[in-house]
């Protein structure tokens, strides 16, 4: 995966939360903010949940912005669910545009943003690195 990416540039359709409401990177990028890819064929693990819902909690708890993505079809909704409701938006992405602009092959995927939008620090799809993340927590 390449280090810098701008995310406002890679996604040129609309994408909308699993609630129906639009969804903007643009959102994101004024502030430090965090990206989890998700694929929605992952099996629902509850180690996989529990760390996204974990890195979700740690970075909002911190401050950051967010959004966590779900790619392809036809498990979204499942997948949100299992998930859960958590303090970011649950985005679907039904034809993994984002997932395949970033070249990540697996999920899940945690992207560290720097205020603009640039990619500044990645974590997964191991269970442990995303840990090591955690442990060390970049602060806004």
């Amino acid at each position: 995966m390449r280090a810098f990416l701008t995310l406002g540039l890679l996604v040129a359709e609309t994408l909308v939360t699993v609630d129906g409401k639009p969804f903007s990177f643009e959102t994101l990028t004024p502030s430090r903010s965090v990206v989890v890819l998700w694929n929605s064929w992952l099996p629902q693990d509850p180690q996989f949940v529990t760390i996204i819902r974990e890195v979700e909690q740690q970075f909002a708890a911190a401050g950051y912005l967010g959004a966590l993505v779900i790619f392809q079809e036809p498990e979204v909704e499942r997948a949100a669910a299992a998930l859960g409701k958590g303090p970011w938006p649950r985005v679907v992405d039904r034809r993994g545009i984002l997932l395949r602009q970033l070249g990540a092959s697996r999920a899940p995927v945690v992207l560290v943003l720097a205020p603009g939008g640039e990619v500044a620090t990645t974590a997964g799809p191991d269970l442990s690195s995303v840990r090591k993340l955690l442990e060390n927590l970049p602060r806004p």
